[in-house]
């Protein structure tokens, strides 16, 4: 018996997606010597779509695969999450999918088309990272799982990346069982399950008090504490927290609880519909003027004009763990911040 997967994709897709899927199920088909999955790739969109890499493939149109059976389903949505979610023929073929008894997988931002299909309600879905604030906004019953994978039901959803790959072995582990799984992981090089499953989005600093901060200010975007509060609260002076911000991140405090506030301002603007001024009170910002200001400064376009999610629009910040970007890998020094 052969699984038959259909990978749906829109314009803007992440092309590494489509190549671990095709390797998953190419792999395993290839070690049992006979097809146990054979996939079709299908486009939302009336001319195909090309990824925002600028790879275009064949696509089979979305009419032509709407009917037809489908015992796993992969949403492949990286920018502009919110077209094919607002897409009746897309929601519909999901639904439909589902209903047959199918496995529905989001990858990237698919967790958001799945939650339009109202398959994730009551349950949790793993989105990228950049798109958790605009998710959690236009799905609130939907929680947001902190693991690169998530499963409620019969729907799979991950955040991207090599993070697809553990989604397709989950689906073969489904089918053929774990050792066939692990057959495949080995193939490919990948270490499956995950050893840190915890590991989403960018990572922390490995100082506890610069991380007690950090977690600080992320939890406190919309109504944000004063520097000397977050001082206070992780136990050290004000001025030290500056001299721990400034050595360890190369900037200080303040400007990093503004570029964190900024970030989650961008966010919903590309990926919501709220007003800029429900944006910006939702980023902490009192004044809108200053919010205005602040995101030109920061993005160099008013936020009026920063409201689509797409290739060319401006990057969201991505702070690193300074550990990542240190030449010899050995991460942030031992010794305690001076006095």
């Amino acid at each position: 018996m052969t699984d038959r997967c259909l990978i749906l994709t829109h314009d803007g897709y992440p092309a590494a997606a489509l190549g671990l899927l095709a390797d998953a199920f190419g792999t395993v088909n290839w070690l049992r010597g006979a097809p146990a999955f054979t996939w079709v790739q299908a486009a939302a969109g009336a001319d195909g779509a090309t990824s925002y890499g600028g790879l275009s493939v064949p696509f089979r149109p979305l009419e032509a695969v709407a009917d037809e059976p489908w015992d796993h389903l992969f949403v492949v949505v990286s920018f502009d999450p919110l077209t094919p979610a607002t897409d009746e023929r897309v929601v519909g073929l999901i639904r439909r999918a589902y209903r047959r008894g199918a496995t529905v997988c989001g990858v990237e931002t698919g967790a958001a088309v799945l939650a339009a299909a109202g398959l994730l309600d009551g349950g949790e879905a793993a989105v990228h990272w950049a798109n958790r604030d605009g998710f959690s906004e236009a799905f609130p019953d939907v929680a947001l799982s902190a693991r690169p994978v998530a499963r409620h039901q019969r729907c799979i959803t991950c955040v991207g990346g090599t993070a697809t790959l553990d989604a397709a072995l989950l689906v073969i582990e489904g089918r053929l069982g774990r050792v066939a799984a692990l057959e495949v992981a080995k193939h490919l090089n990948h270490v499956w399950p995950p050893r840190d499953p915890d590991a989403q989005g960018p990572r922390r600093a490995r100082e506890p008090a610069l991380d007690r901060a950090l977690a600080l200010m992320e939890r406190h975007l919309e109504e944000p504490l004063s520097c000397a509060e977050i001082a206070a609260r992780i136990g050290l002076s004000q001025r030290r927290m500056e001299r721990l911000f400034r050595r360890a991140l190369g900037t200080t405090p303040k400007g990093r609880y503004l570029a964190l506030r900024l970030t989650r301002a961008q966010n919903l603007l590309q990926q919501t519909t709220l007003s800029v001024g429900e944006v910006a009170t939702s980023a902490g910002f009192a004044s809108f003027a200053h919010f205005a200001r602040s995101y030109r400064a920061h993005f160099g376009l008013p936020p009026s004009r920063d409201r689509e999610q797409k290739a060319t629009a401006g990057a969201p910040r991505v702070f690193l763990d300074p550990a990542q970007t240190a030449s010899d890998g050995a991460g942030l020094p031992d010794a305690p911040v001076e006095p």
